[in-house]
């Protein structure tokens, strides 16, 4: 039996089965302060079927696992991970909470 799939309009921090089907709307590289040729990560804004958008964020640490995977206007299943408060700093989101690349988060 398929599992249902989610809305990141329901997102919240206490349920932890999630499962997305996502297309990235916007990519972009984060320059590190020190060093403006260094990348310390990429962001990106995903949107569902219904409309509603996220922010996340893929460390540098994970970039060559899913960096080539990843890319604007691709539509991904996303599951099995850890949702973040969307701590205050420029919003791209009207969310409250972003999400945080793991190792095993997209099929």
């Amino acid at each position: 039996m398929a599992r249902s799939v989610d809305f990141l309009g329901d997102i919240h921090p206490r349920y932890h089965e999630w499962n997305f089907n996502v297309y990235v709307k916007r990519m972009w590289e984060m320059p590190s302060k020190n060093n403006p040729m260094v990348m310390t990560h990429v962001e990106l804004i995903m949107q569902d079927s219904k409309g509603y958008r996220l922010h996340a964020v893929l460390p540098r640490s994970l970039l060559k696992r899913w960096g080539g995977v990843l890319g604007e206007f691709k539509m991904f299943n996303m599951r099995s991970f850890t949702v973040v408060e969307n701590k205050p700093r420029s919003r791209t989101t009207e969310t409250n909470y972003h999400l945080t690349f793991f190792n095993r988060m997209i099929n």
